[in-house]
């Protein structure tokens, strides 16, 4: 038995010791009067295997929501200068897509966030929102920044 504990773990160490995950943290305010808050968060492998997800967090919600990229582009305007990427992600709800994000973004800049409804087709436009960052993660009471 003790062998094959040892046999598994040798197994899967070098992939343990390979393991490079890094999150990008970035919050969001509807662009409408309606106040809606987000926190958007992108986690990658380092680059080894180029995987990318994420999830949206909700200011007024406890819940995150899995966000998965299904499309994405880039385009070179500049020589030199960070590439722009346009990226659509599929939001999953209880198992089923809901909702998709269509993000424009050059570098840590994004110059377009929307979120469209599937069901009710309602489009939302959202704008990225620096201050709001604290500590690595978003936060939305102006009394309590720093």
């Amino acid at each position: 038995m003790s062998r094959k504990i040892v046999f598994i773990i040798f197994c899967f160490f070098p992939f343990l010791t390979n393991a490079s995950v890094n999150s990008y943290v970035n919050c969001f305010s509807s662009s409408d009067q309606k106040g809606i808050n987000l926190q958007f968060v992108i986690v990658n492998d380092g680059g080894r295997d180029k995987w990318f997800g994420g999830y949206v967090k909700y200011e007024k919600s406890n819940h995150p929501i899995t966000i998965v990229p299904v499309k994405e582009s880039e385009e070179e305007f500049t020589e030199g200068r960070p590439y722009e990427y346009t990226t659509t992600w599929v939001e999953i709800i209880n198992g089923k897509p809901e909702g998709k994000y269509i993000t424009v973004r050059q570098g840590a800049i994004f110059s377009s966030f929307v979120y469209i409804n599937t069901k009710s087709k309602k489009q939302y436009d959202f704008t990225q929102v620096f201050d709001a960052m604290n500590d690595g993660y978003c936060q939305w009471n102006d009394n309590d920044r720093k």
